[in-house]
């Protein structure tokens, strides 16, 4: 399933000259304006109906003891 989207969300993507982007560091911001900045910059590479409909954001956390 995921290659079927991933190929018709390539076909179907709305932007034809992606731009470069820089990796986004949290820099001690909170987690919510980190998420923003990062939705931000994948949509400036990524724009499609499949994007719209099953795009989404994971949060992970680490803790070493």
């Amino acid at each position: 399933m995921n290659f079927l989207l991933d190929g018709l969300h390539e076909d179907l993507n709305r932007v034809r000259e992606k731009p470069a982007t820089e990796k986004v560091e949290s820099d001690g911001r909170p987690d919510s304006v980190i998420g923003a900045i990062a939705w931000e910059t994948y949509q400036e590479r990524n724009n499609s109906v499949v994007a719209d409909t099953f795009g989404g954001q994971l949060r992970s956390h680490v803790k070493c003891n």
